[in-house]
């Protein structure tokens, strides 16, 4: 039995909670296609739908980065906002504190999104506007956020991520 195949580009963050509701809520994805699903940073995923080989993307997208012409060439329809937030994890020094100012993000060790990809992007643009130093990179990861919780747990680091995966992953 032969079967369209949809190959999907995904944020890594959507891929183990949004996109099962959505298949779910489509009854479980039509019978007769079969879906395949890879992950990447935005401007990867961009070239491989320019490039055909994937036929869709869902994932956050900032469109003022990607240039005219090429933004021009997507079809593009928002499915839901989230914001990136700043975790750490309970043992942290900061999650001791009662309030928390952007000053005292400084000092500590992260573990964030490889450089150049768009929740990177966003993070260090935010430091520069309130004046602050670049975070402290300790560790550059590529791949699904859950995986940066995880690590910022085990090894008490601060992390960048967007909101959606953290209700994931908790603390013990």
């Amino acid at each position: 039995e032969r079967r369209l195949v949809l190959n999907v580009g995904a944020n890594p963050a959507l891929l183990s909670s949004f996109l099962p509701r959505v298949l779910r809520r489509m009854g479980g994805g039509d019978a007769g296609v079969k879906y395949s699903f890879r992950t990447g940073i935005v401007d990867a995923m961009l070239e491989d739908l320019a490039e055909w080989r994937i036929d869709a993307y869902v994932g956050r997208i900032d469109w003022d980065r990607v240039p005219r012409d090429r933004a021009a060439a997507f079809r593009h329809k928002p499915l839901m906002r989230t914001d990136l937030v700043i975790v750490c994890p309970a043992a942290h020094p900061l999650a001791q504190r009662g309030a928390i100012r952007a000053q005292d993000l400084d000092g500590f060790d992260w573990a964030l999104p490889p450089p150049g990809s768009s929740n990177r992007l966003a993070l260090e643009v935010r430091m520069k506007q309130l004046g602050l130093r670049p975070a402290d990179c300790r560790f550059d990861v590529m791949g699904d956020p859950t995986a940066l919780l995880h690590l910022s747990r085990e090894l008490n680091l601060l992390t960048c991520v967007p909101r959606l995966p953290i209700t994931q992953v908790r603390d013990p």
